[in-house]
């Protein structure tokens, strides 16, 4: 995160080939094509295995993404900035269950609705979200590619390392980004180490140091879901139930994007749709949100939060496809 105007510095912690680095998007959240360098000054610069970078003198919230590519110019790594002038508040749930951020991956804690980034789980690089000011998706300073369909070379963890501004929608198989050729779903190890359930955090996680994707265990069958060690931190702060009556959640609260404010300070949840795993196209905000944890239930897809407005559909812990793209919001480790 990054939080005033100035120069900064990352280390490039892998053993790649750093010929140059470029800011391949910058976003500011709306629904207005942003100019080049609104965030991130162009010239950037790589010494001594650090990037380094200035940002606009006239501060504005967004998100970037920085990329360092090899001679040949195939992007090798990418880091995402989050630029918010504020720290996200923190929220700190009942039942021990873990103190998260107030605002989801790449929002801001400001007056209205704040969809933020959404992510395809176990993917480092976010996509945009909806738009602050309208029902239509934030726009960037990136023509973002075409999606495309999950296969052998597609549905690769290194095909998302060198494209991380390709949405990948998802297999017939496994209904995911990711490609095993069977109706399973990946091992860490051929994802170069899914969002980790252990203590410590995998290099996909997204979440800013100190953070984390919150933890989830796993599904032995759609029957065990109702196990109290089945847990997500969600389930774990409303004492276990699989779905809840009321979105008042033990601390977790819901408000619609269109209008009103905020119902709650302890831990405002956004109706941010989601990015379709079938077309990448973005779908139902201010109807419906997802929250990811770092686990998939079984082969029926992964760990999530699933809020709808309507309050039909409300659960705590489900599995939905891992190639939908939905919002992250971190917890401190």
């Amino acid at each position: 995160m990054v939080h005033e105007p100035g120069y900064y510095r990352f280390k490039i912690h892998r053993t790649i080939d750093s010929h140059s680095a470029e800011v391949l998007w910058e976003s500011l959240g709306t629904a207005e094509t942003p100019e080049v360098g609104c965030l991130v000054e162009p010239e950037l610069e790589i010494r001594n295995n650090f990037v380094y970078f200035k940002t606009n003198d006239t501060w504005k919230d967004g998100n970037a993404l920085i990329a360092v590519k090899n001679a040949a110019g195939e992007v090798v790594w990418s880091w995402h900035i989050w630029m918010t002038g504020d720290l996200p508040q923190e929220r700190t749930y009942n039942n021990s269950a873990g103190t998260i951020m107030g605002v989801n991956l790449g929002g801001f804690d400001r007056t209205g609705f704040e969809s933020g980034l959404l992510y395809q789980h176990s993917r480092k690089d976010p996509f945009l979200g909806y738009a602050s000011t309208g029902d239509v998706q934030a726009k960037s300073t990136l023509e973002w590619p075409e999606p495309v369909a999950s296969d052998e070379q597609t549905g690769t963890y290194a095909y998302t390392v060198q494209n991380p501004t390709v949405f990948i929608t998802m297999n017939n198989l496994n209904s995911d980004w990711f490609y095993t050729g069977t109706s399973s779903l990946p091992i860490p190890s051929q994802v170069g180490g899914v969002w980790s359930n252990s203590a410590g955090k995998s290099q996909n996680d997204p979440c800013p140091p100190g953070w984390r994707i919150p933890k989830g265990n796993t599904l032995v069958s759609v029957n065990d879901r109702e196990s109290v060690n089945k847990y997500n931190i969600w389930r774990v702060a409303y004492n276990s139930d699989f779905t809840a009556t009321s979105y008042t959640l033990a601390g977790l609260f819901c408000y619609d994007k269109f209008g009103g404010s905020k119902m709650s300070n302890n831990g405002d949840y956004f109706f941010s749709g989601y990015l379709s795993e079938e077309t990448g196209v973005i779908r139902q905000g201010g109807v419906e949100g997802y929250c990811w944890a770092a686990t998939n239930l079984g082969d029926y897809g992964y760990n999530c939060l699933q809020i709808n407005k309507d309050k039909t559909v409300k659960h705590l812990s489900t599995a939905i496809s891992g190639a939908r793209a939905v919002s992250v919001r971190c917890v401190k480790k």
